[in-house]
């Protein structure tokens, strides 16, 4: 067992070695332009890479990317994308979806990188795939298009592979017999200069502009195409195609009648055909040979041509051959008389059209209907688009709106901060100028009292003290001004004072409201009496009558109290 693993290693070793060898050495392709590279390794593109297997891709792969860091060389990290997608590409035992994941995968890498070249290799694949794979041919054509179209203003010298995209779109087009749109890009196709060491293939490219002009009924300009192709096919010494292009100029001399001129032409297509088991186009031109001899009457060299002509199109496996061959054998048989035999081949000839018109039909169906999914695909992400464009603007329309609502409530909340400290420092050097009044009024207050004390009766001491609150009452030391004056004063040190005072104890008289102003102003006594002209024991005697009043306890201060008023 170990020795059957030894020897598998071996081999896989050996394989990998070989690969190594066809693929250009790597470090060749250090500092190329891409166009250089291509043309480097286009053999082993054409020639191996769908062939080898993953442990020999992948390999390679490995390696590209291993000297693309050593030699800071990001482009063949591209290179290395490039060959792993192009493996799947190659790969006709994978699912197709896996495909599609892995070149998907390859070309968000190629829009990540910013490699152009990248990108339109890997539409060019997944256009292909979904053409030719899934039959989803309006997905693949858009992909083909959107690789064509991104080298529209570039140089054929810096994108190698300019011609063969914009061929793809033509030749996938005249499928579907879109014979305009096909032109557009063949002819772009045909005016592309193909660098130094690519393949040209203008040869096919006015092969099947000939195609598309015999399709329009201009004979004339699908002669000038055959005629360019066949000469680019010789310059190329490629005889199958130089035997293509003279079969498709004998078919337009045939249909313009010149059987003379149209007979050799298909004959070098029908050997060079036959020499390449090439059946299907071999008894195309055979059918064609055998029509030129019935049309000069030969029945027989008609009869023994459809013979291998009906052979030729049987081993091909194409169907499609069988709608040229079989009229001409309803035209044999008529000609040799044989009316139900030439019916036969009438009846299947129609059955053959139907059915190819039929799988033509089916074809533009499913491309019609891919199209309208697409369609509505592409309008439902416009939609999803243009909504969550809505929300994104509305989003930041609430946040713009946020913030100037923020900025607004700041500075209107900053404006009313300034106006309320603004206030407070009025307030603050309001009452420090209303306390340095108060003082002032105090002191006026006190000298008032004091001048008057002299000039009052001097017996006011030896009155009774049972008088003494009425002696309070009726104190006229300071004058009704002189009090309105004081208490407005006082009101503004202590704004509100009066009416807290009257609401929190009602029922107090003048003089006793009088007594507690002064006791908030924590007079004492003696400049109590002072102050109102009345003896101590009168001022004593009028702080228990309002203890009485407001029901206090001898133990209860009247300053405490009038403090918190």
């Amino acid at each position: 067992m170990r020795i059957r693993s030894i020897l598998v290693i071996l081999v896989m070793l050996a394989s990998s070695s070989f690969a190594q060898d066809d693929f250009p050495d790597p470090l060749l392709l250090v500092n190329r332009s891409h166009t250089q590279r291509t043309v480097l390794y286009a053999d082993y593109y054409t020639q191996r890479v769908c062939n080898d297997d993953s442990v020999i891709v992948f390999s390679i792969v490995n390696t590209l990317l291993r000297v693309s860091e050593e030699q800071n060389d990001p482009e063949l990290t591209n290179e290395a994308i490039l060959l792993r997608a192009h493996y799947f590409f190659c790969n006709t035992v994978l699912d197709a979806g896996i495909i599609l994941s892995e070149l998907d995968a390859a070309l968000r890498k190629a829009e990540e990188r910013n490699s152009l070249w990248l990108r339109i290799r890997i539409e060019s694949m997944l256009g292909f795939v979904n053409c030719n794979r899934l039959k989803q041919y309006e997905q693949g054509l858009i992909h083909l298009t959107r690789a064509a179209n991104l080298m529209d203003d570039k140089p054929s010298s810096e994108y190698p592979l300019k011609q063969v995209c914009n061929y793809h779109v033509g030749f996938q087009l005249l499928r579907f017999e879109d014979y305009n749109n096909a032109l557009v890009y063949l002819n772009k196709a045909a005016k592309v200069d193909v660098p130094k060491g690519m393949k040209d293939h203008r040869y096919q490219l006015f092969n099947a502009l000939g195609l598309i002009y015999r399709k329009m009924n201009r004979l004339t300009a699908s002669d000038s195409c055959f005629v360019m192709a066949k000469r680019f096919s010789e310059e190329l010494s490629d005889s199958s195609w130089v035997a293509i292009t003279s079969g498709n100029l004998g078919e337009n001399h045939l249909l313009r009648g010149e059987l003379n001129e149209a007979y050799p032409l298909l004959q070098l297509d029908a050997m060079m055909a036959q020499k390449n088991l090439d059946w299907g186009l071999a008894s195309n031109s055979l059918a064609l040979m055998a029509d030129i001899r019935l049309k000069q009457g030969n029945t027989n060299a008609a009869d023994s041509l459809l013979t291998l002509a009906r052979k030729f199109a049987y081993r091909s496996g194409n169907y499609q051959r069988l709608h040229v061959v079989y009229p001409r054998l309803a035209k044999l048989y008529a000609a040799k008389g044989n009316a139900l035999q030439a019916q036969l081949y009438i009846d299947s000839s129609l059955y053959v059209n139907d059915s190819l018109e039929r799988a033509t039909n089916s074809m533009r169906s499913a491309r019609a209907e891919q199209k309208v999914q697409i369609e509505q695909l592409q309008a439902m992400a416009e939609q999803q688009n243009q909504e969550r464009t809505r929300q994104i603007m509305l989003r930041n329309s609430i946040i713009v709106v946020l913030f100037l609502l923020m900025v607004i409530v700041a500075l209107l909340f900053n404006r009313h901060r300034l106006k309320l400290r603004e206030r407070q420092l009025k307030l603050e050097a309001d009452r420090s100028h209303a306390e340095q009044r108060l003082d002032q009024a105090i002191k006026r207050l006190n000298a008032l009292a004091y001048e008057k004390k002299k000039n009052a009766d001097k017996d006011t001491n030896e009155r009774s003290l049972s008088d003494g609150v009425q002696q309070l009452e009726n104190a006229v030391i300071l004058t009704d001004k002189d009090w309105r004056d004081f208490s407005e004063t006082f009101e503004g040190v202590h704004p509100g004072f009066f009416v807290r005072l009257n609401e929190k104890f009602p029922g107090l008289t003048s003089a006793e409201t009088r007594f507690m102003v002064l006791k908030r102003l924590q007079f004492s006594v003696k400049e109590m009496s002072v102050v109102l002209g009345v003896s101590a024991e009168a001022i004593r005697q009028m702080r228990y009558r309002i203890k009485k009043k407001l029901h206090l306890g001898k133990e209860d201060d009247l300053g405490e109290l009038v403090r918190y008023v």
